[in-house]
């Protein structure tokens, strides 16, 4: 009798060598347990996907220690930063602090994250008077859902911090909160077409018309009245008005 021979495919698949013992239909029977034993079965790629998504977290664990001692070193000046001035060294901190900002979004948003701590930690983060740190918080709040915090943080911490270059990504997440905030959506805006600089009013009125409805329409008219005749703002914020009056036929 002749002894059984194996073997062993490119694949990793383990086949009995023909003229063996073994029949030929046994041969592909045992070829198709092998195949099936050595694919996945959805459990084990679940747990796999569980895994990269635990390893997503340890990363932002391990980047949010970094960022406790970069805040530290904002708050007391006394790291290894550009220090011939104490503008230099604030500029330097916080584009640290925001370049780890942004790693910990890639990996939130890579591993689909969702966590209190996360949105924790952007709030905090978008209290530092820093406008590259601000944006990377606000990108970090953008993954997580909606919550009275960070209601209140974006409104006084980015949309009122007198920011440009803030405005559209503030108004962008103010839209989460539209249906339940409108009321003080609309006083927040109130305060920053009559306080604000030209520039940060006119990109507010440029990025208003998503805010536009039939219970906020006579609001926007108000403050467009009151507005300088004339001014980017008052056009902008028209222009916004006209487009809500052809849209819904009025």
């Amino acid at each position: 009798m002749k002894k059984k021979k194996l073997i062993i495919s490119a694949t990793g698949f383990t086949f009995l060598l023909v003229g063996s013992f073994y029949s030929f239909k046994e041969q592909l029977n045992y070829g198709a347990h092998q195949r099936a034993n050595y694919m996945r079965s959805p459990a084990s790629i679940d747990h796999v996907e569980i895994s990269l998504i635990e390893k997503k977290r340890e990363d932002v664990a391990k980047i949010s220690l970094r960022l406790e001692m970069l805040e530290q070193c904002y708050n007391e000046q006394v790291c290894g930063f550009d220090q011939s001035d104490s503008r230099s060294y604030a500029l330097a901190v916080g584009s640290a602090i925001s370049k780890e900002l942004n790693e910990i979004y890639d990996k939130i948003q890579e591993g689909e994250l969702v966590d209190s701590r996360y949105e924790d930690l952007a709030n905090h983060y978008l209290k530092i008077p820093d406008g590259h740190v601000k944006e990377e918080a606000l990108n970090i709040l953008s993954t997580q859902p909606p919550s009275q915090k960070s209601f209140e943080t974006i409104v006084d911490y980015a949309l009122l911090y007198h920011d440009d270059a803030l405005i559209e990504q503030s108004m962008t997440e103010l839209l989460k909160y539209k249906e339940t905030h409108e009321n003080e959506i609309m006083n927040s805006f109130s305060k920053v077409l009559s306080t604000s600089s030209p520039m940060v009013r006119e990109k507010l009125g440029s990025h208003i018309f998503p805010f536009l409805n039939e219970r906020t329409y006579d609001q926007f008219i108000t403050f467009s009245t009151r507005l300088p005749k004339g001014s980017k703002t008052q056009i902008a914020l028209k222009a916004a008005i006209r487009k809500y009056r052809y849209t819904n036929r009025l």
